[in-house]
Formats: C-alpha cells, sequence, structure tokens
C-alpha cells in the first residue's frame, strides 16, 4: 500500500513537472509570435541593422528556449508514462492480494467456525498450548490426539475387518484353493503346475487371512526364499538390538518398507565370527569404522537416522523417551546408568498384591562351587527362600530369576527342582515347565516382563574378571532390572558388585 501510496506521487510530481513545461512552452509561443508580428520592415532590416541584429538574437533565443522545453516535456510524458505503468503493476498486484486475502479469510472463517465447535474437545491440545508445557508432559501428552479421534480409528478398524470378512466369504473357494496349495508348499509336499510363477499371490491369501507373520531370521532364508525383492509390504523388527545386519538382510531385501524396534543398550548381538576377521573384513571393504562384533540392526539404523540424540559417542535414532513398564527403583536405576537421565517416567502404579515385600538388594557371600562356575550356594538358598515365599494359593510364582551367568543358572534350576519334595501341588512335569520360563540367563529374558525379578549375580572374589566382563557396559544389568514391573530384588556381594561401573548406581537406589 505504501509503495502505490509513493508511486502515486511520483506520477502527481510528473504532473505538475509537464504542467510547468506546457504553460513555458505556452509563454514562449506567445513571446515569439509577438516578435514574429513585430518583424522590423524591409528599410529597418536595411537602415538599422542593429536593432535588426538584436531582434534576430532574441528571436533565436526565444525558440531556442522553446525547444528546450519542448524536449524537457518529451521526457516527462515519457516518464509519467513508465511511472504510471508501475502504479499500475502495483494496483494489478494489490487487486491480486486482495481476492488473495478474501479467498483466505473464507477459509479463515471456516476454521474458525470448525474451531468453535470442536474447541472444547481439544482445548488442551493446541500447539500454542502444547508448546508452553514442559518437556516431560509434552512427551507424556500426543498432540491433536483426542478420545473421540481414538473412537474414529477404532471403527474404522472394525469396518476393514468386516470388510476383509466380507470378501473371505465371497471368494471362500479360491482362498481355500490357495491355502491348500500354500500348505502344500510349505510342507515340502509335491505340487502339480508351475506354482512359484504365483508364490507372492499365495503369501498375499495368507497375509489377507492373517495379517502378522512371525518369524525369526533364522527361518527367512527357508520359508520365504521364493519371495523376490520388495514383495512383503512391511516388515517389522524387533529386539533389533540383537539382531546381526547379516542376518537381517534378505528379509529387508524382500521388504518395501521397513520398521526397526531396538534398544542399543540392552543386549547386544551374539557374534561366533573372530574379532580379528571381522577387522580384515570391514578393512577389505572400506567400512572398518562402521562394523564390529557388536554390531546390530538397531545400530546401524539409528545411524542413517538424522532424528535423535547423542549418548557419549552412541547415535540413537527417534528415541521413545517416555517408559511405561516399571515402578521406581528399576526405572531410576535403568533412567541412570543406560540414559542419561533422559527417560519420562510414565508408569502407572500397579493396582496388584506382591508377595515380595520390598526392593532390595540382598547381601550374599560365599564360595564358588570352583572350575568355571559361578554358583555360590548361599545365594542359591536365598533365591530358593524367595520363590518359596513368593508361592502362594498353591501356585508356583509368576517371577523371573535372572543371571548373567548359565553356571549360576545352572546351580538354581538343580535347587529349585527340590520344591517337589517341599509342595503336594507340584509335579514334576509343571515344575519343569515353570524352570524352563521363569529362570535363565539375561539374554534369555530380553523383550520379557513380569511383575517380579530376582537377580542373582553369582561370582566370588576370585574371580573378579567375570565381574567386570558383566559390569563394563550398562546393559546386562539395564535388561534385567528392566524385566520386573513392580518389584526388583538383587542377590549378589555387595562389596564385591556394589563398587563396579553401574552396579554402584544401582545399590545407591536400592539403598534409599
Amino acid at each position: 500500500m505504501k509503495d502505490i501510496n509513493k508511486q502515486q506521487e511520483v506520477c502527481n510530481l510528473i504532473e505538475e513537472i509537464i504542467k510547468t513545461h506546457e504553460e513555458q512552452v505556452n509563454v514562449l509561443n506567445e513571446i515569439i509570435n509577438c516578435q514574429i508580428a513585430n518583424k522590423p520592415s524591409l528599410f529597418e532590416r536595411i537602415f538599422k541593422r542593429k536593432f535588426y541584429k538584436q531582434y534576430t538574437l532574441e528571436l533565436k533565443q526565444y525558440n531556442t528556449e522553446k525547444q528546450k522545453e519542448l524536449a524537457e516535456l518529451f521526457n516527462s510524458k515519457n516518464d509519467l508514462k513508465n511511472e504510471r505503468k508501475n502504479l499500475n503493476g502495483l494496483q494489478d498486484h494489490k487487486n491480486e492480494l486482495l481476492n488473495l486475502l478474501a479467498i483466505q479469510n473464507k477459509k479463515l472463517n471456516k476454521i474458525i467456525t470448525v474451531k468453535k465447535k470442536w474447541q472444547d474437545k481439544v482445548k488442551n491440545l493446541y500447539p500454542s498450548q502444547y508448546w508452553r508445557m514442559s518437556t516431560d508432559d509434552q512427551q507424556l501428552n500426543c498432540l491433536w490426539i483426542t478420545e473421540e479421534l481414538n473412537n474414529k480409528r477404532c471403527e474404522l478398524f472394525l469396518l476393514a475387518l468386516q470388510l476383509h470378512k466380507a470378501f473371505i466369504l465371497n471368494v471362500g473357494k479360491a482362498i481355500k484353493s490357495n491355502l491348500s496349495i500354500f500348505a502344500n508348499y510349505l510342507s515340502g509336499d509335491e505340487i502339480q503346475g508351475n506354482y512359484l510363477d504365483y508364490i507372492s499371490d499365495l503369501w498375499n491369501t495368507l497375509f489377507l487371512i492373517v495379517p502378522v507373520v512371525s518369524s525369526p531370521f533364522a527361518s527367512i532364508g527357508r520359508m520365504y526364499k521364493h519371495l523376490g525383492k520388495e514383495e512383503i509390504g512391511w516388515l517389522l523388527i524387533d529386539e533389533a538390538g540383537q539382531a546381526l545386519p547379516q542376518t537381517a538382510i534378505g528379509a529387508i531385501w524382500r521388504s518395501k518398507r521397513v520398521v526397526v524396534v531396538g534398544d542399543p543398550l540392552q543386549v547386544e548381538p551374539v557374534c561366533t565370527i573372530a574379532l580379528s576377521l571381522i577387522e580384515v573384513i570391514g578393512k577389505a571393504w572400506g567400512v572398518d569404522d562402521v562394523v564390529s562384533k557388536t554390531l546390530s540392526v538397531q545400530v546401524m539404523a539409528d545411524n542413517i537416522n538424522k532424528y535423535g540424540t547423542k549418548r557419549r559417542s552412541l547415535w540413537i535414532g527417534c528415541p521413545l523417551l517416555v517408559h511405561r513398564r516399571c515402578e521406581k527403583p528399576m526405572f531410576s536405576i535403568s533412567n541412570k546408568i543406560a540414559y542419561n537421565n533422559k527417560m519420562i517416567y510414565g508408569t502407572k502404579k500397579y493396582d496388584i498384591k506382591i508377595s515380595i515385600e520390598k526392593n532390595e538388594w540382598i547381601d550374599s557371600e560365599g564360595k564358588s562351587k570352583g572350575g568355571k562356575s559361578h554358583y555360590i550356594v548361599e545365594q542359591g538358598e536365598v533365591v530358593y527362600d524367595l520363590i518359596k515365599k513368593a508361592i502362594t494359593d498353591n501356585k508356583l510364582p509368576e517371577l523371573y530369576v535372572i543371571s548373567p551367568f548359565t553356571t549360576v543358572i545352572s546351580g538354581i534350576k538343580y535347587r529349585v527342582k527340590e520344591l517337589i519334595k517341599e509342595y503336594n501341588f507340584i509335579d514334576e512335569e509343571m515344575l519343569e515347565q515353570w524352570i524352563k520360563e521363569s529362570i535363565g540367563t539375561v539374554h534369555t529374558f530380553q523383550g520379557k516382563e513380569t511383575d517380579i525379578v530376582i537377580f542373582c549375580l553369582g561370582v566370588d572374589k576370585e574371580h573378579e574378571g567375570a565381574v567386570n566382563w558383566a559390569s563394563k557396559s550398562p546393559n546386562i544389568l539395564n535388561v534385567a532390572v528392566t524385566r520386573a514391573k513392580v518389584r526388583i530384588v538383587i542377590v549378589g556381594d555387595k562389596k564385591l558388585w556394589g563398587s563396579k561401573p553401574h552396579f554402584k548406581e544401582a545399590l545407591e537406589f536400592m539403598s534409599n
């Protein structure tokens, strides 16, 4: 608007200049005409030559001034023409903006109408209020999510299931035939015809009935061997922090889209290839700064993710900050030793009865059984008594007994088998199944959870190297404590373990 006014002022000024030049030209024309009318006679031109010479000089001067004024008048008119063109351009642009503004105002009015309709339902979800929240509250709340929206999503999902059902019922014969061929294919039976040309369709028939198929990476090469590149829609890799990249590559190649979910700060992948060979291969292919014995799918996925955060030298892509599984102190220990206190506590108090009354570190020393065994009888007795304490209503308890070492687990399993002698309701099959599901090393319980965890450390003072191995990174302790939702009991030598990295922090939290 200011540009238009300024441009109009320029045009007005030029018009004034033109008017001045025109007036000046008119004055000069009158003077010249008057001069011509009073032109000296022939007699005066002959006998009054001085007078005639003066007359001629003045007339020439007036004509020169007139030509100068006419030239300036011409230039001013050209300037006015150009400036008016600019002014018209500005006016056109102004009109375009006014039209656009009118359109945007209509849209704004519609938005205001919708806002008035929905503001009571989403009053706490507008960005202006969201960004005023603390970081913790921002993470605990979901922007734009309402109960009504979630209900609509549920309704949409149910309608989608009904659509699937209707489709299946209408083409049931074809689906049954495809599934029959597919079952024969999976079992290795001989099938007539060139069925491999349609193997993708057979898999899609299965996915229509069973949308999600779970499989370990070890089975991918056999089960999906006839599927080609990007013939699987979505691949969801869970516990990717434990997966070696080479085990996942076949599944990734066969998938259009991949979602990688895992924690690089929990159990690392187990690689049986010698470190020296890994280093040689890495140097040969120019990736020695990437490959390592503990490289996982999760770490590789994180490294190509531009969104994330740093934990010391480790890049963590798209961290899920809110923790909703464990109560304190399990959350506090994990947050301190593994996540640099960046996790946010979102666990709701579990309203359940727990047979073990409190979280604690039970100090238990002793001598290991010798050889390669790290099992300590005294600690095994503490674990045995805790299990007995947790037995209620003639039922074996829902808890995990975890240790970093297989020899400790072997000792505990042997001792726990004595339960059958003390409780009439326990039979051998029941106890074997319970031991299989409830007692194991840290690695076997990755991804699982239960109300109570007993973490038996084992190891005596003569084998401190094993303690150093288990405490060199936060991973083992992090996994162990975060299996417990409500109660954690650590059984071990406080003096031996409590001075080590990560376990020192755990002892502090357990002592408070």
